[in-house]
């Protein structure tokens, strides 16, 4: 999710917690403590920015780093005068705030990096866009309320708790949403044709009422949108080659192992221009430009992709 959503949640989480007494300072304690994981972005600074695409969302996103950063902490928080708590308060207080962080981001196509250093591989739900205001409004507008009537217990009480109770129906409401567009993609007919084996499909961005979809084929992948108002079998795609024949004056790069890596498979290369694209598939693509996918890295020397990338990435 993106910074502002945590930030209201710790928040909110944090409320939760001490509800009638130092409620601000337990505030402002979680929602600094909720966004420590995407401290990964002041590294990400000094790295290639192919690299920094696989370093986020890595370490200080997995399950070891929140019950590191918990037990370690917590060691020193009690001494606090005025949030004065047992460490066994403190530990689960903050293995709380980070382990709804990371839970929250694996709900997105980025993904993140829960079981380092055992594996590495990315859990993505593909249920949630990173940015939703249907989900973020309400802990932003609980924010507001609990700071304009701080001095009013029961509304330090109530506000947090209907939040979360909102930001865990609406994330049932999207794996509903979800397994509602999977079961009406399985049922088109070019899915029942065999002609794709696998799929994925992700939030549009915004609104989890319009999904991206991505088929794989044979010889390349297939690209389309369902909306959750449509029709069982009203899914269109348009074919996309993977065009790997179109790697092999680069296989020689660092970087094309690690946009792999970073794709999971769900990649093409395309030319255009006489500039040679990678295009990674997963985080969508713009409709108003003709073949042009969010997230594509140029292989030619010489090409900037910083740029590319951080726009790219603010979409996922």
């Amino acid at each position: 999710m993106d910074t502002l959503t945590h930030l209201a949640l710790g928040a909110c989480i944090g409320t939760a917690f001490s509800p009638r007494h130092h409620t601000e300072r337990f505030m402002l304690t979680g929602a600094l403590v909720q966004v420590v994981p995407d401290l990964d972005v002041v590294v990400n600074l000094w790295m290639e920015p192919e690299a920094a695409l696989m370093a986020h969302r890595g370490f200080t996103h997995s399950l070891l780093f929140a019950l590191l950063f918990s037990l370690f902490s917590s060691a020193w928080l009690p001494h606090s005068k005025s949030l004065d708590r047992s460490p066994g308060f403190w530990m689960v207080f903050l293995l709380v705030q980070l382990l709804v962080h990371d839970f929250l981001d694996a709900f997105n196509a980025y993904g993140t990096a829960l079981f380092i250093p055992f594996s590495f591989e990315r859990v993505s739900f593909h249920a949630l866009y990173v940015v939703d205001p249907i989900f973020s409004v309400v802990p932003g507008m609980a924010v507001v309320l609990m700071l304009l009537f701080r001095k009013i217990e029961r509304i330090r009480i109530l506000v947090p708790t209907l939040t979360l109770l909102w930001c865990t129906l609406y994330l049932l409401f999207s794996i509903w949403l979800k397994y509602t567009v999977d079961t009406h993609v399985r049922s088109s007919a070019f899915i029942r044709s065999g002609e794709i084996s696998q799929f994925i499909s992700t939030p549009m961005p915004f609104t989890n009422l319009n999904w991206y979809l991505v088929g794989e084929g044979r010889d390349g992948f297939y690209v389309g949108y369902q909306s959750v108002l449509d029709r069982v079998g009203d899914t269109e795609f348009t074919f996309f080659p993977r065009g790997d024949s179109l790697l092999t004056s680069f296989a020689h790069r660092p970087e094309v192992d690690i946009l792999k890596r970073f794709s999971d498979g769900w990649y093409t290369v395309s030319v255009a221009n006489d500039t040679t694209a990678f295009n990674i598939l997963r985080f969508g693509r713009h409709r108003d430009q003709e073949g042009e996918f969010v997230l594509r890295y140029f292989l030619n020397e010489g090409m900037n992709n910083h740029g590319r990338l951080v726009k790219g990435r603010t979409r996922m």
